[in-house]
């Protein structure tokens, strides 16, 4: 028994130690905002529009986005996506609301340079 604690407690810790950094969220130096159309969030499909830009306001291009809309509450299968910037920092994101009720958006930006941000946006879906 000793044996097999000891082998259950060097696979947590080899797991512990390959986690991945947590992206910070609301990097001071990335501005990330979400706008999405419909306006009005709907259930049915959408488009995200993610704009990326640095604490000056210049946009950021070739960014690499990966996006995760899930729901407040548990049991419901993420809609994620990726996305690339344009040349004004900006990215059309098709998108599918699939639930009515509170969702969130998360954001995490990596820039051409390896700098990370994360936004984290919360919304309200019609049904």
């Amino acid at each position: 028994m000793p044996r097999l604690r000891r082998l259950v407690w060097l696979i947590v810790l080899a797991l512990a130690a390959c986690r991945q950094p947590e992206v910070p969220l609301n990097n001071p130096n990335l501005q990330i905002d979400l706008a999405y159309e419909p306006r009005e969030a709907r259930v049915g499909p959408a488009e995200l529009l993610v704009t990326v830009r640095r604490a000056d306001g210049t946009p950021i291009a070739e960014a690499v986005l990966d996006i995760r809309g899930d729901m407040a509450h548990a049991g419901m299968v993420p809609v994620l996506r990726q996305a690339l910037t344009d040349g004004q920092g900006q990215a059309r994101v098709p998108f599918e609301w699939t639930m009515g009720g509170s969702w969130f958006v998360e954001v995490i930006v990596t820039a051409p340079d390896g700098e990370k941000g994360r936004g984290f946006f919360e919304l309200n879906v019609a049904s």
